[in-house]
């Protein structure tokens, strides 16, 4: 649920998934990828953030630590 919600500026990479009766659903281990981007880190990290909070389903987790070192070394 949510997929349709995306911004046109999101890239959605499917693994888990399949089409089941007509109906996206997730097919067990790594779901998906979403991937934004923006003129910073900072900001594409905010953006796929936003994006991911759009997205619902059974068992949903996602990984938090993803672009944390390159965005410290930066700084």
């Amino acid at each position: 649920k949510g997929l349709e919600d995306l911004a046109a500026t999101t890239l959605v990479f499917h693994a888990g998934t399949a089409l089941q009766d007509g109906q996206l659903v997730t097919d067990g281990g790594r779901v998906m990828a979403l991937v934004t981007q923006a003129e910073s880190l900072q900001d594409a990290l905010n953006n796929v953030y936003d994006q991911i909070n759009k997205v619902e389903f059974a068992n949903m987790h996602y990984r938090t630590d993803i672009g944390q070192r390159a965005l410290n070394r930066g700084r």
